[in-house]
C-alpha cells in the first residue's frame, strides 16, 4: 500500500518558489514509495511540481512599503484563503519558506490551529529583528536552514 502524505508549502517570490520546487524534489525522490499531495502558495516552478496554487506566489513579490500597503488588502485574502485551505485540509504539515514578514503570521496562526509548522530557510535572526526568536520558538515545530554553498550543491542535480 502506497503511503500518501499531504503538505501546504507557502512561498511568498521567485527565490522561495525555486527552493521549494527543489524541496519538492527531494521529497520525492527520498521517498519513491510516497505519494505528497501539495497545496499553498506556488510559483511557475512549484506549479510545474504539481502543486495546487491556491494563492499565486508571483502576487506577494512586492518590494518597497508604499507598494505593500497599496497592497494590503490583497495580502489580506491570500493570508485567509491559505488559513481556510489549512484549517479545512489539515495536511500533515505546513512548510513555510523565508518570506517573514506573511509567513510568521501565518505559522502563529495556524499552530494556534494545531497545525505542525515547518519553517524552511531560516532568516538571518541575528541581522534583522531579533525579538521574532521568541515568535520562531512559540509557533514553529522545526526550523531548517540551508547552507550558504547551495548554488554549488544544487548545481548538480
Amino acid at each position: 500500500m502506497k503511503e500518501c502524505i499531504e503538505l501546504m508549502i507557502v512561498v511568498g517570490e521567485a527565490s522561495g518558489d525555486g527552493h521549494a520546487a527543489r524541496l519538492i524534489r527531494a521529497l520525492r525522490a527520498g521517498n519513491p514509495g510516497t505519494q505528497f499531495t501539495i497545496f499553498g502558495s506556488a510559483g511557475a516552478e512549484m506549479r510545474s511540481e504539481g502543486v495546487e496554487a491556491i494563492v499565486d506566489a508571483e502576487n506577494l513579490a512586492i518590494i518597497g512599503g508604499l507598494e505593500i500597503a497599496r497592497e494590503l488588502p490583497m495580502f489580506w485574502q491570500a493570508f485567509r484563503k491559505l488559513k481556510h485551505a489549512a484549517v479545512e485540509r489539515r495536511p500533515d504539515a505546513v512548510i513555510l519558506v523565508d518570506f517573514p514578514d506573511f509567513n510568521l503570521r501565518l505559522a502563529k496562526s495556524l499552530k494556534k490551529q494545531g497545525l505542525r509548522v515547518i519553517y524552511y530557510i531560516s532568516p538571518q535572526v541575528w541581522a534583522w529583528k531579533k525579538f521574532r526568536v521568541r515568535h520562531f520558538r512559540k509557533y514553529v515545530d522545526l526550523l531548517i536552514s540551508i547552507l550558504p554553498f547551495e548554488k554549488e550543491f544544487y548545481a548538480n542535480e
